[in-house]
């Protein structure tokens, strides 16, 4: 699967035609607010639009602009030509993977979608953080594109559980603020899973002046590191074995 950011206001119109096989979607309204609680989720954004979405079109173009030349967002874009071009016009082109205007054929675009996006990644080995705070998961991941798959999701227990069980994961990140009734049940999820396959688990604290209580494993099973070290650093950390 590829994690991706679909934006649209009309979610049920597109929702049974990104296979799920493929895709692990994340839904986003037409505003910038609320792509702006989801961003940090995946650098991959699917827009879907039309006439509707045109008084919100140029704010959102502005914002797209920005997220895409800070964190390397890449975009596809789905819609009538006057709003395609729009956006078109305020993103570098650089950043646009693919466009295609209204009543072309969409399935044909979710094909070279597929082809570019998910079997590129074929073999790459798979990493989930678990985290809620959107600064850091940016600048996370950007680290860590270019080595795994990254999939991110918050502490909701349906999103981990879609996430976790993954006979690839090979890399688990999890911040360490989580609570202690969500960090037990992960916990049980792990062991379950530890029985029929290995990965590195990563716990990610605040900083190295706090003390927080974590019942994920023993000291031998994981690796803790702290949110206020130099982000290439860990980078590197959780990239090692695969540089070598």
């Amino acid at each position: 699967m590829k994690q991706i950011i679909v934006v649209t206001d009309h979610r049920d119109r597109f929702e049974g035609k990104l296979p799920a096989e493929d895709f692990y979607v994340v839904w986003c309204g037409f505003s910038v607010e609320e792509l702006l609680r989801v961003r940090h989720l995946s650098n991959l954004f699917l827009l879907c639009m039309d006439n509707e979405d045109h008084n919100a079109l140029e704010k959102m173009g502005l914002y797209l602009r920005d997220a895409c030349i800070e964190d390397e967002k890449m975009l596809y874009l789905y819609g009538n030509k006057e709003d395609v071009q729009t956006i078109s016009s305020l993103v570098p082109a650089m950043f646009i993977k693919d466009k295609v205007f209204l009543f072309g054929d969409f399935n044909k675009f979710v094909a070279k979608l597929i082809k570019e996006e998910v079997e590129a990644e074929y073999g790459r080995p798979r990493c989930v953080i678990v985290d809620e705070d959107p600064e850091y998961v940016e600048q996370l991941r950007l680290q860590l594109e270019g080595f795994y798959r990254v999939y991110v999701c918050g502490f909701d227990v349906e999103a981990i559980s879609k996430l976790v069980p993954d006979a690839a994961l090979t890399l688990l990140c999890v911040d360490g603020s989580m609570k202690l009734s969500e960090t037990m049940w992960l916990f049980r999820l792990l062991l379950a899973k530890r029985k029929t396959s290995k990965f590195r688990y990563f716990l990610m604290k605040s900083s190295n002046g706090e003390k927080e209580y974590d019942q994920m494993g023993s000291e031998e099973s994981k690796i803790t590191f702290y949110k206020d070290m130099d982000v290439e650093r860990v980078g590197r950390m959780l990239t090692k074995p695969l540089r070598s």
